[in-house]
């Protein structure tokens, strides 16, 4: 009875432990499986999507470094009028800057009309070319200067007028134009803004110049309206 019992004992021992070990095994095999399984499972991208490494941009956009093969490209120069900063005069005529005497604007047949010469500039762009005597105006007028010229009959009379809307105007006539030229007539009479209006007699036929000046060249210039009228 007692060794019966023993081994019974023994046998049921032996039946627990083979009975857990088996569970264990299986529980490993299971979990191995259920992983190969689930990885050879896994489902691919959409069809139709790119691996992200190779993924371009959308189809029909140029590559980044392609969209701007000349990134400093500089648009034309506008286009500058000829010798010129100034308004057409009345009659349809356009005219230079006459900044100098050798570009002195041509005006003998619109100033000897009926209705004169009127024109509107501006001095800001030139240079003071012509040093009138300071006593021609009773001032130094040592600023930017325009030109006009005009063929005048002897015994005619040029009146030249000059409006500024703020600046110190001056206005010359002379009979010969150059660096230092002669006066035959010139008026500085207002400071600031005004008109100055000049009259003379043309002493001979000839060629005479209508000098848009200024007090001083650094302060003195800018938009202006000049009228002539030979009678």
């Amino acid at each position: 009875m007692r060794r019966t019992a023993v081994v019974s004992l023994l046998f049921a021992a032996a039946c627990a432990k083979g009975t857990a070990t088996d569970v264990d095994a299986r529980r490993g095999g299971d979990t191995d499986a259920r992983e190969s399984i689930d990885a050879a499972d896994l489902p691919d991208a959409p069809p139709g999507t790119p691996d992200a490494a190779q993924a371009d941009a959308a189809p029909g956009t140029p590559d980044a470094a392609m969209m701007h093969p000349d990134a400093t490209v500089t648009p034309p120069d506008a286009a500058t009028p000829p010798d010129a900063m100034v308004m057409p005069p009345d009659g349809g005529i356009v005219l230079g800057n006459g900044d100098t005497c050798a570009t002195a604007n041509e005006i003998t047949a619109q100033a000897t009309s009926a209705a004169g010469f009127t024109f509107s500039g501006d001095t800001g762009p030139l240079a003071d070319d012509i040093e009138v005597p300071d006593t021609c105006t009773g001032y130094g007028n040592s600023g930017s200067d325009a030109v006009f010229k005009l063929d005048v009959a002897a015994g005619k009379t040029i009146t030249a007028s000059l409006t500024t809307p703020s600046w110190d105007g001056a206005v010359e006539i002379v009979p010969t134009c150059g660096p230092t030229p002669a006066c035959l007539a010139g008026k500085d009479a207002v400071a600031g803004g005004g008109t100055e209006t000049v009259t003379a007699t043309a002493p001979t036929t000839s060629t005479y110049y209508i000098v848009v000046d200024s007090y001083d060249y650094l302060f003195e210039y800018g938009a202006y309206t000049l009228t002539v009228k030979v009678q």
